[in-house]
């Protein structure tokens, strides 16, 4: 059962049985500050692309938060390659949408 509070008061008032909810959560991707290298950007922005897009998003472990250091150096490079992977996929799924037509 997903929803709020109030869904799950509803949908558990007249159970006999336990029932378990899960709130919607706003799961975290916490980056910790480094020296990191261009290619270890990519591989991470990757990693965070895939948390907030396993189950199109809809799943409660699914990425819904970044925390990034605001003084990080590369920090506005890590959100460009960030941004670089999900233009991508978004490029390559209208391909394979417009081959199926």
């Amino acid at each position: 059962l997903t929803g709020g509070y109030d869904t799950f008061r509803a949908v558990s008032a007249d159970s006999t049985k336990p029932i378990s909810a899960e709130l919607g959560g706003v799961t975290p991707a916490i980056v910790l500050p480094g020296n990191w290298t261009a290619s270890e950007l990519r591989f991470q922005a990757e990693n965070v692309v895939t948390m907030k897009l396993y189950n199109g998003g809809f799943h409660c472990v699914a990425t819904q938060l970044l925390v990034l250091p605001q003084a990080w150096p590369p920090r506005e490079a890590f959100l460009e390659e960030i941004r670089a992977v999900m233009r991508a996929l978004l490029i390559t799924a209208h391909r394979k949408l417009w081959d199926h037509l």
